[in-house]
């Protein structure tokens, strides 16, 4: 019912600052596209919404937001929802424009992407730029520096300072992962690297010696450790592969890319005020104590 008369009310709205003569047209347009839908109430309360959003205020809508499900801090899935730093940021940017977030995992990271790219989620909450995804996704600033390394097993490690070093080795990755333009190149060109969907299947390469090295997130693949209970097994070479940021990033598809500037300000200021630190000590204390207490029931 409520959306029966949001309908009539905005087909009196649009009357009341039309002429007379054009009044008969208007209602038509607007029957004309909720016609089709009229014996689908499903598909008749989508298009409804639609209408709604066209006609007003975004106050009050909810984003459809998600991103990879084994990433944390900055995100990681939990029950039937994708949690982190990621997640809060966009939460805390869209707070002031009384804008609410859904994010609910979506399955795996290529499935997100792919996802976000046809216009099915309006934003992943942790992604690397990239000339390849700037053709269907609009970036925020950077929120969070995401350092990148080489992971080996304890005792295994080699002389790393170029990319050349990694040359003739056997290399581990996760599916979807990209490391920065200059990277992803080198390792399609001259690199030999497999990929597994979890990074514990790339540790457990490492440490059953069918891979030599595995490029991860530092952050990421040390709570990876810890939590399998592997971290006095593997260690990371000094030098970085390198050291990308994570952005909010809005599909092109989606019709709240319009609020990126709002956003942008807000991260701006949970930069300065410290608020992204807390988050990222905050939320690898969660996803820690979230496996210890798996592990004690």
């Amino acid at each position: 019912m409520r959306k029966y008369i949001i309908l009539l009310a905005i087909v009196f709205l649009t009357a009341s600052c039309s002429s007379a003569g054009s009044f008969k047209d208007t209602v038509s347009d607007w029957w004309d596209k909720i016609k089709p839908f009229k014996d689908n109430n499903k598909e008749m309360s989508k298009r409804l919404d639609a209408l709604e959003g066209e006609a007003g205020s975004d106050r009050g809508a909810t984003l459809t937001a998600s991103g990879h499900p084994d990433y944390p801090p900055a995100m990681w899935q939990e029950g039937d929802y994708i949690v982190g730093v990621g997640t809060e940021v966009l939460k805390l940017a869209l707070e002031d424009l009384g804008m609410g977030v859904d994010s609910d995992f979506q399955g795996s990271w290529r499935q997100v992407l792919e996802g976000a790219a046809d216009g099915k989620i309006d934003a992943v909450v942790g992604v690397y730029m990239t000339e390849e995804r700037k053709k269907t996704l609009e970036f925020s600033m950077p929120y969070m520096e995401d350092p990148v390394v080489v992971f080996v097993a304890k005792g295994k490690a080699f002389p790393y300072a170029k990319y050349d070093d990694l040359a003739g080795k056997r290399g581990a990755r996760t599916v979807g992962d990209s490391f920065g333009p200059d990277f992803d190149k080198f390792m399609a060109r001259k690199l030999t690297v497999t990929s597994s969907l979890t990074a514990e299947d790339n540790f457990n390469k490492l440490l059953s010696g069918d891979a030599d090295y595995f490029v991860c997130a530092m952050r990421s693949g040390l709570l990876e450790a810890e939590k399998l209970g592997i971290a006095d097994k593997i260690e990371y070479l000094p030098t970085n592969v390198t050291s990308e940021n994570l952005y909010i990033a809005m599909s092109k598809g989606s019709r709240y890319a319009k609020y990126l500037p709002e956003i942008n300000k807000k991260i701006e200021v949970l930069i300065k005020d410290g608020t992204v630190d807390k988050l990222i000590d905050e939320k690898r204390t969660a996803y820690l104590e979230q496996f210890r207490t798996m592990g004690k029931k």
